[in-house]
């Protein structure tokens, strides 16, 4: 027999060089019920789909003569076929197709040909013996045998749910590179993956690394077997490696990895994408008792970060809601990110607020808990938040990112609006007019469409980087986006015009010397914008950090001159670790830009006898940037629009060192009255609202004299730390450091310096929800977006061994997702 089975590969190997395939093969339907992989979350396997039924059984009975011509038909085709893959073998009652199985409680009966089947290819029923089912729970479904390993008496069983058929052609892979099988079957399991490999020229799902390109690596044997609760840490490990890599669920049927799995030398699967579900629920369900149980109850007044966002590729809408807190024994600031949820429904104020608060709830928290929040400046979001708390917080970098916008020209009025406003219908013929500064919009609109150009035209790409550069010779892409780095190539671009043979699209692209000059005289007042919004994106941003920004950036844009990069040949450096040396030596007339760092001169906004002013494009966008700065953040005329009448950001400001003073300059600047006395009467709001925090505010192990109220010792300690006092660049390392001094106040400051002056953490979350939501994956389901999300931003929680991350009964894991929908 052994001899039988070599010779039978040999053959094996000459044959199938050639595609021989017999011309009495049964007809199969056309029909696809399903691809050899998953493709998206919605895909589910049976329980245990993924296990083989690899048992011993007796000989099934010998057929009648009276059975039917169609299963006659199945059971005599293709065994000449199937030798010439095995190679010889000894026809027995084992290889003839059984009148009927018993499996998973069902009794299933052989497939007739002509009706729809699990797959279309004509070699899986020289393979595999189908079966279907008459019942209503069977319809759909099928069952098979593997006719390979019935020739010795195996019966190999696969239930293939909606006839995913993925698990069943792994099944020659695992024979092959299993130690508990004998050597035929090993042999002829490796011969029809030799074969099927060669056939569709990649292997068809299995566990070998045959005629791949890491074949070379993997040459270690399976040595051990691996029960499920060993496997059951490794499986963790596996779905954590995908959330934190944003990986598709489906890698865990992926060729590559099945076959790095393989060399390792262990008997170890991937998780099918059933496992991986349970597995990925498992661990959200783990980590949402964590935040329940410890992270949320270690501090008690919180401060709401929210934003809203729709996906690309798709319709869905989600909501993030993140929380942040100063955590009274380490005083830092910590954020609690409650994960991307989807949000259903229209985006009015109602279906917002009730959403936070369903979001809440689930957490354990209380709407009284949350002293603050802070969101973009749409009406919908700032509605259903100052009916939730009254105290809000329009985002800071939101606010600049629309004024910068309007100062460069980019907010024209459209045919739509004027209609709207003018009462008459819109017509699709009108384009939209310039904005207040068209010189700049202008500008823009050409640099973007050369970075355009030189994004979509490879050739062009090309071309760009062989241009010579001295001091620069990195390719780089031109960003369709940054001003910065059209600037930065604005040598290698001058000479690609020069070149002999550019197109009449280059050509009809090209900026001259003074749209040079205004571009980087754009840059030279942009930079201060652009500083102040990455700042603002810092997760230890505080309301009074952001309004010391948007103060100070005000105070630039008045003062009348600006460092703008100079003309150049090459940069003085190129690379972060350069530049910060060259910074080092004390240089006063160099600026840093896209990673290199260039000469600048300082260039006043109006020309004087020494020396030019600014291009149009950029004296515009600064007189206009200076009125949208004053109307958006120090309006005199509406409160939600002054920074200096908003009381969570007086109250914060106030307790931060130096943030008197700063109220006082900023109030005296903007020409209104000193916010201080208004900021100190809400003291007494604050003591309410935070009242479980201060849990020894009102006790009797105070210092404090049984005459004197709670208020008027926090009154008292106010005014010592704002008489002695300054600015300290660490708000928090202060109040850690000073605690012993101001008992009650720094409760208080613990309290209020939480509060966000910026909604980067919710963006941050979207940027996590982007990239799980990719064009490739659009078809997730809603809640498996939001585990991913907040698995990757609480993994922290999970413990150091996964296998103490409690095992969800399929009960418990129905009533979670039905608490989540």
């Amino acid at each position: 027999m052994n001899g039988q089975d070599d010779g039978g590969v040999r053959a094996c190997d000459s044959i199938c060089r050639d595609a021989i395939e017999p011309s009495n093969k049964a007809p199969v339907s056309s029909e696809r019920t399903s691809s050899s992989r998953s493709d998206g979350l919605e895909d589910e396997l049976a329980p245990g789909g993924r296990g083989v039924a690899l048992v011993q059984t007796p000989t099934p009975p010998q057929r009648s003569q009276d059975e039917s011509a169609d299963v006659l038909a199945f059971a005599a085709c293709g065994q000449d076929f199937l030798a010439t893959i095995i190679g010889p073998y000894t026809a027995s009652s084992f290889s003839s197709c059984p009148t009927r199985i018993f499996h998973a409680g069902a009794t299933w009966y052989p497939h007739k040909s002509g009706e729809k089947c699990w797959t279309t290819r004509p070699h899986a029923n020289d393979l595999w013996d189908t079966f279907t089912g008459t019942e209503d729970g069977q319809r759909g479904h099928f069952v098979v045998r593997c006719r390979v390993c019935a020739l010795v008496g195996v019966t190999a069983t696969y239930y293939l749910k909606h006839g995913k058929s993925s698990n069943a052609w792994r099944r020659y892979g695992n024979i092959f590179a299993s130690s508990v099988v004998d050597d035929v079957q090993r042999r002829r399991h490796a011969a029809v993956l030799a074969w099927r490999t060669r056939k569709s020229g990649t292997a068809a799902g299995g566990g070998s690394g045959h005629g791949g390109p890491l074949d070379g690596y993997l040459t270690a044997s399976r040595t051990q077997s691996m029960t499920p609760a060993q496997a059951r840490p490794h499986h963790v490990r596996v779905v954590l490696m995908l959330v934190m890599t944003l990986s598709p669920l489906a890698l865990t049927e992926n060729k590559y990895l099945l076959e790095f799995v393989l060399g390792l030398g262990v008997s170890y699967d991937p998780p099918a994408p059933a496992g991986v579900r349970n597995i990925l629920f498992d661990l959200f369900s783990f980590v949402t008792d964590q935040l329940r149980a410890q992270a949320l109850p270690r501090c008690a007044v919180f401060h709401s970060v929210t934003d809203l966002w729709t996906e690309r590729h798709g319709s869905g809408s989600y909501g993030s809601l993140v929380l942040r807190c100063v955590d009274p024994g380490t005083f830092s600031i910590v954020e609690l990110h409650l994960g991307v949820a989807a949000l259903n429904g229209r985006h009015d104020h109602g279906n917002i607020r009730s959403w936070t608060e369903r979001l809440l709830r689930r957490y354990g928290v209380r709407t009284e808990d949350v002293s603050s929040s802070t969101s973009d400046s749409g009406s919908n979001v700032k509605k259903a938040l100052t009916q939730l708390w009254p105290r809000w917080v329009p985002c800071a970098a939101h606010t600049l990112h629309l004024a910068v916008m309007v100062a460069l020209g980019g907010t024209g009025n459209t045919a739509a609006g004027r209609a709207a406003r003018a009462g008459a219908a819109s017509s699709s013929s009108t384009s939209r007019t310039g904005g207040a500064n068209p010189g700049a919009a202008d500008l823009l609109s050409r640099a973007r469409n050369i970075g355009k150009l030189f994004h979509k035209s490879t050739a062009s790409v090309e071309k760009l980087n062989s241009v010579p550069f001295n001091g620069d010779n990195a390719p780089r892409k031109l960003l369709t986006e940054s001003p910065t780095r059209l600037f930065t190539l604005m040598p290698r671009l001058v000479e690609f015009w020069k070149l002999d043979d550019p197109t009449a699209a280059h050509r009809e692209r090209r900026l001259w010397r003074s749209d040079w000059e205004a571009v980087r005289h754009l840059i030279g007042v942009l930079q201060p914008a652009f500083e102040a919004c990455v700042a603002m994106q810092s997760t230890s941003l505080t309301v009074a950090d952001a309004l010391g920004l948007v103060s100070r950036l005000r105070r630039t844009m008045r003062v009348g001159v600006f460092a703008c990069p100079t003309s150049y040949e090459k940069p003085l450096a190129v690379g972060r670790h350069s530049s910060i040396l060259g910074l080092d030596k004390k240089r006063t007339n160099a600026m840093e830009l896209d990673n290199r760092m260039y000469e600048h001169e300082i260039v006043p906004l109006e020309a004087r006898r020494a020396a030019d002013g600014l291009r149009d494009e950029a004296a515009t966008l600064v007189r206009i940037l200076r009125d949208e700065i004053d109307a958006r953040f120090f309006s005199a005329e509406s409160v939600i629009k002054n920074w200096l009448a908003n009381d969570a950001v007086l109250a914060a400001t106030l307790v931060t060192p130096g943030g008197a003073t700063m109220l006082r300059k900023a109030a005296a600047r903007v020409g209104q009255e000193n916010p201080i006395e208004r900021a100190r009467g809400l003291l007494q709001e604050e003591r309410q609202m935070c009242r479980t925090t201060l849990v020894g505010w009102d006790s009797d192990e105070s210092d404090v004299a049984d005459t004197d109220t709670p208020l008027d010792t926090v009154t008292r300690e106010l005014d010592s730390f704002l008489a002695t006092h300054t600015a300290s660049d660490d708000k928090l390392a202060f109040w850690r450091s000073h605690a012993a001094d101001f008992p009650l106040l720094h409760l208080v400051a613990c309290a209020l310096l939480g509060a966000s002056g910026s909604s980067a953490a919710s963006e941050r979350d979207f940027s996590v929800a982007r990239m799980v939501l990719r064009k490739d994956r659009s078809r997730m389901l809603l809640e498996h977006v939001e585990m991913h999300c907040l698995l990757r931003f609480n993994a922290h929680l999970l413990p150091a061994d996964p296998s103490t991350v409690p095992v969800l009964s399929e009960a418990e894991r129905s009533r979670a997702r039905a608490s989540m929908s």
